[in-house]
């Protein structure tokens, strides 16, 4: 049996070396058992049912000189032409393709029998980062060399990020394979079949993001986008820090105290801003809607280079054209403007609702030497953006003392300035809003005396005129 070589798989050969020595069973025949190592020997050649191997390579049984051995003369070796012809040989995995626009894995092998079940939770797909087992539905083999497996959405979400470049290799280089565990085709007796097996990829997509929600009220902000993928391990398929938002007066922040996340599909992801995070997007998306409160700034949501941690080639950077819509914003106020002539207040603000109720005695105004609290009656908001407060006369006479001049700021340069004490929104929860609420002041009156009285005996002057104001 020494004397016997086999040809298979990609021209490769085999010579038995652990089988026995047998008889003959007639003049025109024998048979052999193989085993020991001659038996994964020759089935790694003889890989295919028929006369040739996966590899087109016809298969051929060589018998060296002396193999019958009672010599017939001379040199008997029988090296060619000897055919072989294999029954039975094992379901294996050649290789696949992957679509990743549509998430069809369609493999290729041999020795399957056309409507065998193929049981997917079987198969494990490597590429960048790790292996992934599938989790979609099983099929059934289309032909003795082929199966279709159409992945199921979590499938779809990780196998794209494992696969994340067009051809056989990742971004990382790894090399793609599709691993078969042992009984993969449950209709057949399957070994393992576990390397080898190589994926071409094609239609990989980059993600991109589209859209985002931003709820103050919660700090979630929920990102929409294209093609998201995910990474093997826990809360690392977006990288955090490499968002940045655009708001109020054109500025910008970048997010660095919230820790990465995983994306929840390929079209979404969360994130629950941390620590200062919430202060310094809050301050940018400052107004319920599109666009910020004072500068109308359009809100926007960039995206650095490498955001969706595994790469899928190239600069993956989405800056642009990816707009936040925010809801739940608390009231603020932004300006204001104070009629001396009749004391009325109009204070421009942004998250109001028509109809709440604002604390008057929540309002300071400063000017020149210093502030003064209202004391006039509550008002309502006229809209979402306007209350208006009408000074009763002590406010009027504080006021105007502050208020001195045309303008935005006092006689002395003050700045004037609204401040709004926490819950000055008595209806719904407002945060202090103290700072750069400019008021500009109009029809200021200086000051006149029309005409006056004296009592000789309290010596008392009393002076009439107008437009008189007091100090601080």
């Amino acid at each position: 049996v020494s004397k016997l070589t086999f040809t298979g798989e990609g021209g490769a050969t085999y010579t038995l070396s652990t089988t026995g020595n047998v008889e003959v069973t007639s003049a025109t025949s024998f048979s052999l058992t193989l085993s020991g190592a001659d038996i994964a020997g020759v089935n790694n050649l003889l890989n295919k049912n028929g006369t040739s191997s996966i590899s087109s390579t016809t298969y051929n049984l060589a018998a060296a000189d002396d193999w019958d051995s009672v010599i017939t003369g001379g040199n008997i070796a029988d090296l060619t032409g000897n055919g072989i012809t294999v029954s039975n040989a094992a379901p294996i995995v050649i290789s696949s393709t992957y679509d990743a626009s549509t998430g069809t894995l369609v493999v290729t092998g041999a020795n399957m029998v056309t409507g065998d079940t193929i049981d997917v939770s079987k198969l494990s797909i490597a590429g960048q980062g790790g292996s992934y087992t599938l989790t979609s539905a099983n099929v059934t083999a289309a032909s003795a060399t082929s199966f279709t497996v159409t992945l199921n959405a979590a499938d779809q979400l990780n196998i794209n990020g494992i696969l994340n470049q067009n051809g056989t290799s990742a971004v990382d280089t790894t090399t793609f394979n599709l691993a078969a565990a042992a009984s993969w085709d449950a209709s057949r007796t399957t070994s393992a079949d576990l390397t080898g097996n190589g994926v071409t990829v094609s239609n990989v997509a980059t993600p991109t993001i589209t859209s985002a929600t931003y709820n103050v009220a919660t700090n979630v902000l929920v990102v929409t986008g294209t093609g998201l993928v995910k990474t093997i391990g826990a809360t690392n398929d977006i990288t955090v820090s490499k968002l940045t938002i655009t708001g109020e007066g054109g500025s910008t922040y970048t997010l660095s105290t919230t820790g990465n996340v995983e994306v929840t599909s390929s079209t979404s992801f969360s994130v629950t801003l941390a620590g200062a995070d919430i202060t310094g997007v809050n301050a940018l998306l400052n107004k319920n809607g599109t666009s910020s409160a004072a500068s109308s700034t359009t809100y926007n949501i960039a995206a650095a280079d490498d955001w969706n941690s595994v790469i899928t080639g190239g600069n993956i950077a989405d800056l642009t054209g990816n707009g936040i819509t925010v809801s739940n914003a608390p009231p603020i106020v932004i300006s204001s403007t104070y009629d001396a002539s009749t004391g009325t207040l109009v204070v421009t603000g942004a998250n109001m609702v028509g109809g709440d109720t604002i604390d008057v005695s929540k309002l300071s105004i400063a000017g020149q030497g210093g502030s003064y609290t209202l004391t006039s009656p509550n008002v309502t908001a006229a809209s979402a953006t306007s209350f208006t407060v009408t000074l009763n006369a002590a406010d009027q006479l504080n006021i105007n003392g502050i208020l001195n001049k045309n303008g935005t700021s006092a006689v002395d340069t003050t700045t004037f300035n609204l401040a709004a004490a926490a819950s000055w929104d008595a209806t719904t929860t407002s945060a202090a809003d103290l700072t750069g609420n400019a008021v500009t002041v109009s029809n200021v009156a200086a000051p006149t005396i029309t005409s006056a009285t004296f009592d000789g005996a309290t010596n008392i002057l009393v002076v009439t005129g107008t437009g008189l104001v007091k100090t601080v």
